[in-house]
């Protein structure tokens, strides 16, 4: 809701703008989502992967999850190293998913 994006509330028969201007005021609401992530706000059920799991496995599969690709070699190389530094906890497939949902790549799917 916050983001801005209301199923069915876009009056014109074309759907949302695709474009960055439209949707350019609009990140804070997005980065706030995940760090309910993190938080524990959001109810997540993340049994398809294990804190234990490496981290490539980890950030892959994120990203896959949320935008369906992979990020560029350079971020995806920031986000494992991110993810190895972290415990093999549960609070670590949070702060993973947290992490991919506020790149820049997410922003735009």
């Amino acid at each position: 809701f916050e983001a801005g994006h209301l199923p069915f509330s876009w009056a014109p028969p074309n759907g949302y703008p695709y474009g960055g201007p439209y949707w350019a005021g609009l990140p804070l609401p997005r980065w706030n989502f995940a760090q309910y992530l993190v938080a524990g706000v959001a109810e997540l059920d993340l049994s398809f992967l294990d804190p234990g799991d490496p981290p490539d496995v980890i950030a892959d599969t994120f990203s896959f999850v949320l935008f369906g690709a992979l990020p560029t070699p350079e971020r995806r190389a920031r986000l494992i190293d991110f993810i190895a530094a972290l415990p093999a906890d549960p609070a670590r497939l949070r702060e993973a998913l947290a992490l991919v949902a506020s790149s820049p790549e997410a922003q735009y799917h």
